[in-house]
Formats: structure tokens, C-alpha cells, sequence
């Protein structure tokens, strides 16, 4: 059993919250360093041409993914909380549907268009 002075004084969730943020902020690096790789490769070993349209094919992906996310995740944030915080778990149930669809419509859309 931990004695006072080395229990730590959030408690097991706050140490795995800060194992996960470590992960994450890890997961970040690499993701980054990755990114940088496959430009640097890009612009290296294909002519300046393919490199262009490679990355501006690259970029409209990035920029419909954004669109057709229609910012859920950033109400979903803050809605779900809410409701939780409330003890509301009927409320918290009905936002997600309330979320996804209108996301996986317009996710179809842009596929239909795209293909």
C-alpha cells in the first residue's frame, strides 16, 4: 500500500490520463517526422510535375475530409460532457446519431462525386 507521500495525488486516472497524453503527444511526433519524410521523398525523386500534382491531390483530400466532418468532433466535445455531467445519458445517447448523420451523407456525397 502506498504510503502518503509517494501516492500520487490524482490518483490511477490521472497517471493514465498522462500516459495516454505522452502516447499521444508521441504518436504526434512521429506522424510529423513521417509527413516530412514522404515530402522531402516526393520532392527528391519524382519531376516537379508529378511532385505538384501529387501534393495538390494530397491537399483536396485534406480539404474535403474537413469539410465533410461539418465539425462534429469539435460538438460532439462539447455536448456529450455536458450531458454526462448532467447525469442526462438519454441526451448523450441521441447526440450521436444527431452527429453522424448529416457526416455520413455528406461523406457519401463527396464519394459519389469523387468517384
Amino acid at each position: 500500500m502506498p504510503t502518503p507521500e509517494t501516492a500520487s495525488p490524482g490518483g490511477p486516472n490521472l497517471n493514465r490520463l498522462a500516459r495516454g497524453g505522452a502516447l499521444n503527444l508521441v504518436g504526434a511526433a512521429v506522424a510529423g517526422v513521417q509527413g516530412l519524410a514522404l515530402v522531402f521523398l516526393v520532392a527528391h525523386l519524382y519531376s516537379q510535375r508529378v511532385a505538384g500534382t501529387f501534393f495538390a491531390a494530397t491537399s483536396l483530400f485534406i480539404i474535403l475530409q474537413a469539410v465533410s466532418g461539418l465539425g462534429t468532433d469539435a460538438g460532439l466535445l462539447r455536448w456529450l460532457p455536458r450531458h454526462l455531467a448532467l447525469g442526462d445519458r438519454a441526451a448523450a445517447r441521441r447526440t450521436v446519431p444527431v452527429a453522424l448523420v448529416p457526416v455520413a451523407a455528406t461523406a457519401a456525397i463527396g464519394g459519389l462525386v469523387l468517384a
